[in-house]
C-alpha cells in the first residue's frame, strides 16, 4: 500500500536529515484477467476458491441457472405458440376463403337455379299456351270439318212457285213445289204459307201462322207440290176474288204475294229453316207502275239458316 507522505517518514528514519529526497512512485502490479468459471459439470471437479454447495452464493448461481433454462423454455414455448398460432391463422384464413368461395359458388348456383326455374316456368307457360292454341286450332278444325261435312250431306230444299192465278168468285191460288236437292233426307218437315192481295206501297203480313202443310220427311230428289193457301188476313180463310179485286190486280194497283216458312231437321239432328216470299202477277204491269215499295220487303224477307 502506498503511504500518503513518504518524505516525512524518510526524514525521521535518517536522523533528521534536512536534505529533500524525491519519492519514486511505485510501479503498479499488472491486473490479471479473470479466469473463466467452469461449472462442476464441465470439469467434474469443484474449482479451487469457489464456494461449495452449502455456500449461500452457490444457491444464487443455481437460481440464475434455473431461471435461464426456464426463460429458454418459455422462449421456445412462445415461438412454438407463435408458429402454431400463425399456422392456425393460415389454416383458418384458408378455410374462410374456401368457405367464402363455396358460399359464392352456392349463391351463384342458387341464382342460376332461380333464373333457370323462372326461365323454365316461362317456357312451360309458353309451351302450354302454344299447346292450348294448337288444341283449340285442332278442335276448330274438327268442328269446321264436321260442319263442312254436315253442310255437304245435309238436305237442301228448293222452293218454286208458279204464277199466282185469280178468277172472280174464286180464291187466289198458287202452285208451290218443294224439292230436296241435298244428299240426305229432310225430317220433320213442316211449313206455313199464305197468299194475299197487297195494295201497292203496303207491306205483306209476314209472320201469320195459320195455314200449315207438311210431309214429315222429304227424301233427296223428291218433289212435293201444293196448291192454294189461306189468306194471311183475318179471318185466315181463302178469300174469293171480287170484280174490284181483279181490277186492282190487272190495273197494277195491287199485287198477289205468297210468303211463309219451311222448317225441317237433318239426319244429324240440326234444325234448319227457310223463309220464302214471291209476288207473281198474272199480267205484266204497265210501265208506269212502281211495285218496289211492296216488292222490297218481300225480297228482304227471304232467308235461310247457316247451320
Amino acid at each position: 500500500m502506498v503511504e500518503e507522505n513518504p518524505a516525512k517518514d524518510s526524514q525521521q528514519n535518517t536522523g533528521g536529515d534536512s536534505k529533500l529526497i524525491t519519492p519514486v512512485p511505485p510501479v503498479p502490479a499488472p491486473i490479471q484477467p479473470p479466469k473463466p468459471v467452469q461449472s462442476p459439470q464441465q470439469t467434474g471437479v469443484q474449482s479451487t476458491g469457489q464456494p461449495g454447495e452449502g455456500h449461500p452464493n452457490a444457491a444464487v448461481g443455481d437460481v440464475e441457472k434455473d431461471l435461464s433454462t426456464f426463460e429458454r423454455q418459455m422462449l421456445w414455448a412462445t415461438w412454438v405458440a407463435v408458429i402454431v398460432a400463425g399456422l392456425t391463422g393460415i389454416i383458418l384464413y384458408s378455410q374462410f376463403r374456401i368457405m367464402g368461395d363455396q358460399t359464392k359458388i352456392l349463391s351463384d348456383q342458387g341464382i342460376s337455379a332461380i333464373a333457370g326455374a323462372i326461365e323454365s316456368e316461362r317456357n312451360t307457360r309458353e309451351q302450354l299456351r302454344i299447346a292450348n292454341a294448337q288444341a283449340q286450332a285442332a278442335q276448330d278444325s274438327v268442328r269446321a270439318i264436321q260442319q263442312q261435312m254436315r253442310q255437304d250431306q245435309r238436305p237442301w230444299l228448293d222452293i218454286e212457285f208458279s204464277d199466282i192465278v185469280w178468277a172472280e168468285n174464286q180464291p187466289l191460288g198458287v202452285s208451290m213445289t218443294l224439292v230436296n236437292k241435298g244428299k240426305t233426307p229432310a225430317k220433320n218437315l213442316d211449313g206455313k204459307a199464305f197468299v194475299e192481295k197487297i195494295i201497292l206501297h203496303e207491306r205483306p203480313h209476314f209472320g201469320r201462322s195459320v195455314s200449315h202443310f207438311g210431309t214429315g220427311m222429304l227424301v233427296p230428289n223428291f218433289t212435293v207440290t201444293g196448291w192454294g193457301f189461306y189468306s194471311a188476313q183475318s179471318p185466315y180463310a181463302p178469300v174469293k176474288m171480287s170484280a174490284s179485286d181483279i181490277k186492282e190486280l190487272e190495273e197494277g194497283h195491287a199485287i198477289a204475294v205468297v210468303h211463309g216458312i219451311v222448317t225441317f231437321d237433318d239426319i244429324f239432328g240440326i234444325h234448319h229453316w227457310i223463309k220464302f216470299c214471291s209476288y207473281t202477277p198474272k199480267r205484266t204491269f204497265a210501265a208506269n207502275v212502281d211495285i218496289q215499295d211492296t216488292a222490297a220487303p218481300c225480297v228482304d224477307y227471304k232467308n235461310t239458316d247457316t247451320n
